[in-house]
Order: C-alpha cells, then structure tokens, then sequence
C-alpha cells in the first residue's frame, strides 16, 4: 500500500469532450501499475430518458506515492473545442497540507471539496455557468 495517494473523479456537464492535452508527475507514479493514468477524453454528458436526468460524462484516475515517506504531486490538463483549456493540479506531500486546484476558461465552473487525508479524494464538476 501507498504511504500517500490522491485519487479523483471528474465530472463533465458540458455537451462535448474534453480532450486531454498534457499530464505529468513531479512525483509517484500512476496508480495499478499505469492503468489509472488519465484518460485520452473526458465524455460529454446525456441525459437518462428513463430518469429524466441530466448525467455527466465521468472519469476517474489515481497518482499514488513510490517508496517510503514519500509523496504524491501531478497535473492533467485538458482543452474543450469551444471553451480552451483546463489545468488540474494535485499534492499529497509527505508532510504538512494536500492541495488542488483546478483553472479554466471563462464561463467554465469548476467545483471541489476538501482534499483532506493521507489517501485523497476530489470530486471536480465542470459546470457551465
């Protein structure tokens, strides 16, 4: 098991993808051997005719700590076709306070909680506005 990890969830309330356009890792790797890297495209959401309800397009990927008392820091970014670029950036150190933070275009909501915890989690809603 990881000393630190940060994983999360976004979730897209616009009508087209987003498309991945950089990512890296100041430090740990990917979590599940790079099968949690991620993903080429952020889908678009549909709505749920049996439910009547709006259902965002969802990924979700994980960074995680390699070797003892060390941390986790990365970034994604992905640009919209019609709205420009987006910048996530996460750290779970090995001491002192998580961070995240994600920037986009005008117009673009980005919404989050606390990233609190030695295994972080954020639930990121892009939202327009």
């Amino acid at each position: 098991m990881a000393f630190r990890s940060f994983s999360i969830t976004i979730n897209n309330y616009y009508v087209k993808p987003w498309t991945r356009s950089g990512l890296g890792l100041s430090h740990g790797v990917w979590a599940g051997g790079n099968s949690q890297v991620p993903p080429d495209q952020l889908p678009p959401f549909h709505i749920d005719e049996a439910q009547g309800a709006a259902v965002p397009g969802t990924i979700s990927f994980q960074a995680e700590s390699q070797g003892v008392l060390t941390g986790v820091e990365g970034f994604v970014n992905y640009t919209h076709e019609d709205k420009g670029p987006m910048h996530v950036f996460f750290d779970n150190p090995t001491a002192g306070g998580n961070q995240f933070n994600a920037s986009g275009p005008a117009g673009v909501g980005l919404f989050w909680g606390d990233p609190g915890g030695n295994d972080a989690h954020i639930n990121l809603d892009i939202r327009p506005v």
